[in-house]
């Protein structure tokens, strides 16, 4: 939650700082960099934030949804999550392969790897 609060507080900053004129004394190469800090911490504390609510183990928003499935499924919740993990990941790896975003996607594939392996050992199976 603190990445939102921080996307709001920088949100607001570069919003009266450009209707107050306070970058209007600067070149423009300098507003141009100005702006590009200002788009990289919004995307930074927005989109990774966003990314980090997604249900797959080990982000947060995986051990959200783990908490979720040992709630409603308690003798095999943990199983539960883990195959949600696995889906999502697959899903989102594949999403940012096929956008070019190859590093994102080989985190969320080793994501999914890794819920699999986990996912085989709490089965037992190979």
């Amino acid at each position: 939650m603190a990445g939102f609060a921080l996307y709001g507080t920088i949100f607001l900053f570069r919003y009266f700082t450009v209707r107050y004129g306070v970058w209007d004394g600067f070149s423009e190469q300098a507003r141009f960099y100005i702006g590009m800090a200002f788009h990289d911490l919004l995307f930074i504390n927005l989109i990774w934030g966003l990314i980090n609510l997604a249900p797959v183990l080990p982000l947060d928003g995986g051990h959200i949804c783990e908490d979720i499935c040992r709630t409603v499924k308690r003798s095999r919740g943990d199983v539960l999550a883990i195959q949600i993990s696995m889906v999502v990941a697959g899903g989102l790896a594949a999403y940012f392969f096929m956008h070019q975003q190859r590093y994102a996607g080989i985190m969320f594939a080793l994501f999914a790897f890794f819920n699999f392996q986990a996912y085989q050992q709490r089965n037992n199976t190979w």
